[in-house]
């Protein structure tokens, strides 16, 4: 999710940077919109076969986050890192390492 990038915010390149934050936010967007596309979505989500609306609002916003905290150069990185970490869990695709 581009820590490489956040993570020498004073080291890499405008052009990167601007690549990164186009991407979040592309992903933020596509997140939604696939979301509010879905059939049924509240039934999908009783059942647990997808993640709480409320998950994905979170996660779209977090990513949104991470695109403008990329060129804030006093940005907490351990903030930034834990939104990356909160993203997955979210969005179920964090494994955690005692898995």
């Amino acid at each position: 999710m581009y820590s490489n990038i956040y993570g020498n915010a004073g080291v890499v390149k405008q052009e990167k940077m601007y690549e990164a934050s186009e991407s979040l936010r592309k992903c933020a967007s596509q997140l939604l919109a696939k979301t509010y596309s879905l059939k049924l979505y509240w039934l999908w989500e009783n059942l647990g076969v997808v993640p709480k609306f409320s998950a994905i609002d979170l996660a779209s916003k977090r990513l949104i986050g991470l695109s403008n905290l990329l060129f804030n150069p006093e940005a907490d990185m351990m903030i930034m890192d834990e939104w990356e970490r909160e993203i997955k869990q979210l969005l179920g695709i964090y494994k955690k390492e005692n898995e």
